[in-house]
């Protein structure tokens, strides 16, 4: 039974379990708690404290949600200052840069005006996309911070119409083949957007591309971006111009860098220091150093990256393969993976990456920002196992590891006695990603509907590129 289940089952019975100081404690009405609900509470006790903990720590943070003033200098989050470093060590590197882009079908005429009035109007809300990035001395001590351009109009919606010879696909060769874009993090040029038009009557109205630096975004981002854009696009065309309403102001990235920084976050991370230190004590490196240079923007000249696209029918099976199994379609690709890293290097025990998103609520759902973090998944030795029991025990080692994410990728390096090489990354080599196409599932079928009633239909369009800062990425 898994813990979902048995709170489902307490609650039934009005039984709750809560933390006294880290002790479990339960209040229930007489003769509710039976044998039976007892014993597999004291079965699952340490996962339940780990799911209470991490429940507490959420209920704290989210009340002590601090108030920024996005006009004076602002710190970066963990996320921020490792994209930072990593700029300075290889600057226009595609590896720290994200490219996304969608088709955009009308039916009638695009208005190209609104929609690049929508688009300012979109930067202008979003503090983070129209930041410098600075480092300098503050009161002796070396600080790197950012600053919001209130004025700045350096990123501005660029057109560029095409003519009937062109197609998707020559537009989406051309995407997957661009240079890495000549952004600059101090004076708040960190993204580009091109909206690629073809005359009116062209059977295809236009694609919609982004790129950013992953200081600024991550891929969700791009995403919620699209998808704001266009219902901001619905209301210009559905008001007269003078009309239109204010955006609201969302929650700012600067809010979330700041409870980074604040003592109250930084007293929930010790139990998770803890947990880092026992997970990965026994990590050994993989051996990958036999790969070829794929690609000259990768961060070093031994690495390659494989993307693979799933068919429908392939897609399908994946998934129904998955429930058979009784567990999620990302650790099925990760058990395969492993298995065969495992008989590639012949090493039975090691750690494998993987990007996991901090989107976990109200407050950050919609936030535009580099909301992920970097986590490390122990493998398990197959000797003796079935292809069901390595997936089960996988899961589990994959659930222990999610559950204590919050902990910044750079804290997690400093806790652990690694001998580090210039050319390696810490702790794990290697790299599993698991997503949806252009990650457009934030779209829900109720906005596509929505978007759809004002003649918008948006479907991705692939332009990925094999680019990794890791020894070998899948």
């Amino acid at each position: 039974m898994d813990l979902t289940q048995l709170f489902n089952q307490l609650k039934a019975a009005d039984i709750r379990l809560y933390l006294d100081n880290n002790q479990l404690r339960f209040s229930a009405p007489s003769g509710e708690f039976s044998e039976t609900l007892k014993i597999l509470v004291i079965d699952n006790k340490s996962n339940i404290i780990n799911f209470l903990q991490e429940q507490d720590r959420k209920k704290l943070l989210h009340s002590n949600l601090p108030q920024v003033d996005v006009n004076s200098s602002i710190p970066l989050s963990s996320a921020q200052q490792r994209f930072w470093y990593l700029e300075q060590v290889q600057p226009q590197n595609k590896a720290w840069q994200l490219s996304n882009a969608f088709i955009i079908n009308c039916d009638s005429t695009l208005d190209v005006a609104a929609f690049q009035a929508s688009y300012q109007d979109m930067v202008n809300n979003t503090t983070l996309w129209k930041s410098e990035f600075t480092f300098a001395d503050v009161n002796g001590k070396q600080t790197l911070s950012q600053t919001w351009q209130k004025n700045s109009h350096v990123n501005t919606l660029k057109i560029i119409t095409l003519d009937e010879s062109h197609s998707i696909e020559s537009v989406q060769k051309k995407l997957k083949t661009r240079e890495a874009e000549k952004f600059s993090l101090t004076n708040a040029r960190t993204h580009q957007a091109i909206l690629y038009i073809w005359p009116a009557n062209h059977h295809q109205n236009a694609i919609l591309y982004f790129s950013a630096h992953h200081i600024i975004a991550d891929a969700l981002s791009l995403a919620i971006f699209a998808k704001q854009l266009l219902a901001r696009y619905s209301q210009y065309k559905n008001h007269q111009r003078s009309s239109v309403p204010e955006l609201p102001t969302p929650l700012q990235y600067a809010q979330w860098a700041a409870l980074e920084q604040s003592q109250v976050y930084k007293n929930t991370q010790h139990r998770l220091v803890q947990f880092w230190q026992g997970y990965l004590k026994n990590n050994q490196s993989l051996s990958l150093h036999r790969f070829k240079p794929s690609h000259t923007n990768n961060i070093h000249k031994r690495s390659r990256c494989f993307n693979y696209t799933l068919s429908d029918n392939e897609n399908n099976q994946w998934q129904a393969f998955s429930q058979q199994q009784q567990c999620s379609s990302f650790i099925i690709g990760l058990a395969l993976y492993q298995i065969c890293l495992q008989r590639l290097c012949q090493i039975r025990q090691f750690t494998v990456g993987t990007a996991v998103s901090l989107r976990e609520n109200e407050h950050t759902e919609h936030m535009f920002g580099p909301l992920i973090n970097s986590l490390a998944i122990n493998n398990t030795n197959l000797e003796g196992l079935n292809f069901s029991e390595y997936v089960a025990t996988l899961q589990t080692s994959f659930n222990a590891a999610y559950q204590h994410r919050h902990l910044a990728f750079e804290e997690v390096v400093k806790q652990l006695p690694l001998s580090r090489e210039v050319e390696d990354e810490p702790i794990f080599q290697t790299l599993y990603n698991f997503k949806a196409l252009g990650d457009m599932a934030l779209i829900s079928p109720i906005e596509k509907t929505l978007l759809k009633q004002q003649g918008l239909h948006i479907s991705p369009l692939a332009i990925e590129e094999n680019v990794t800062q890791y020894r070998l990425q899948l």
